[in-house]
């Protein structure tokens, strides 16, 4: 099995955590968490995309404003109040690409919404999701 599903228990990503006016719709990349660390006062997660077809996509590293583009605890909360966790496969609502030339999976980070986790990927299929090494 790809996944486990994590139920509605996280339900209202996307949704706007207040009202802020009339805006576009965000954008959601859904990702397998592989990588979270602290990074000056900060997180840095990043994962590969999940398609629709399960399989796996592009890397993506959420990032902010700030000067380290670090991404708080508060950030990345889910609505049930826990964080990301290796392999977990959540939606994460962002604005757009913001790559650097060193960075290139880099995206700007909707601040405004809820990140949702939607399942977990199962240890036995992390190879498929890795890099592979030369």
């Amino acid at each position: 099995m790809l996944y486990r599903p994590a139920g509605n228990r996280d339900s209202g990503a996307g949704q706007p955590r207040q009202e802020r006016g009339a805006t576009p719709a965000p954008q959601v990349k859904r990702i397998v968490c592989l990588a979270n660390s602290r990074m000056y006062q900060g997180r840095c997660i990043a994962g590969r995309e999940f398609r629709t077809d399960g399989t796996p996509g592009p890397w993506i590293r959420p990032v902010t404003g700030r000067e380290n583009e670090g991404v708080s605890e508060e950030m990345c909360r889910y609505v049930s109040g826990h964080t990301p966790r290796l392999l977990d496969i959540m939606d994460v609502p962002v604005i757009g690409p913001q790559p650097k030339e060193h960075q290139q999976e880099n995206w700007l980070l909707d601040e405004s919404r809820n990140w949702n986790r939607v399942g977990r990927a199962a240890l036995v299929d992390l190879p498929k999701w890795v890099d592979p090494v030369d």
